[in-house]
């Protein structure tokens, strides 16, 4: 979900970087994959993601999410990804 977010903002399609806020998060995708999945359909390929994420796949999802946010807060991701600014740090240096 982060890369396709990625890939939008820096193309001009929206896409609001990463977010601490799991439901933004998901928003966020769902606009992007709308998007893209007309493209996909113009031009006669699959959907490139599913248009709706049951409330069972958005539980494991915010279980995901929580236990990452926290290696982060906590420092024990190999390579944690900085969330207020976006990019991929070592642990130890994250400020």
């Amino acid at each position: 979900m982060a890369s396709v977010q990625d890939t939008a903002q820096n193309f001009g399609l929206g896409g609001g970087g990463y977010a601490d806020d799991l439901d933004a998060i998901l928003c966020s995708f769902g606009a992007i994959g709308l998007v893209v999945n007309e493209i996909n359909r113009d031009m006669g390929l699959l959907d490139l993601t599913h248009e709706l994420i049951t409330p069972a796949i958005q539980g494991k999802l915010a279980y995901i999410h929580a236990l990452a946010c926290t290696a982060i807060k906590l420092r024990i991701f190999p390579f944690a990804l900085s969330l207020s600014k976006g990019e991929w740090k070592n642990p130890g240096s994250i400020s």
